[in-house]
């Protein structure tokens, strides 16, 4: 748990020096993953679970909060649409245990960045993996 705490800390630490602003997202487990603004208009986040739920709750977001327009597993990219912007998530294996997304939105023109409709992409994406993780740990425990 300690080793957890050192390493956001020190995640934390180099964003702030990188000149990115961290904003909460959730907490996970014993952990914080934060949402960390990337650019005007993309959030990204890391996560402690595997690329095929990633992926699966990447998707069911897009689908419930609007429409996918295209979606390649292999390349690890979805585009659709939400009301009023255009949306692109970007999933990423880091390392065997650690997914990174990208969310990407942009006003309906395309020219106009829209940060808080990724935030709340990137918000539900991190619930739904969240939920998926805590069914997956009561059936171990049964």
């Amino acid at each position: 748990m300690r080793k957890i705490g050192l390493l956001t800390l020190g995640c934390v630490t180099s964003w702030f020096l990188s000149g990115c602003a961290l904003i909460p997202i959730a907490l996970i487990g014993g952990g914080i993953i934060g949402g960390i603004a990337i650019s005007e208009d993309t959030v990204q986040n890391e996560l402690d679970a595997s690329y095929d739920e990633v992926w699966d709750a990447s998707v069911k977001v897009l689908e419930g909060s609007g429409a996918v327009e295209t979606k390649d597993k292999e390349i690890g990219e979805i585009r659709g649409y939400v009301p009023k912007s255009k949306v692109t998530i970007t999933v990423s294996q880091l390392t065997p245990s650690t997914v990174r997304i990208q969310v990407k939105a942009r006003k309906t023109a395309g020219v106009v960045p829209d940060i808080k409709m990724a935030h709340r992409v990137a918000y539900r994406i991190v619930g739904s993996v969240q939920k998926t993780s805590d069914k997956g740990d009561s059936e171990e425990a049964k």
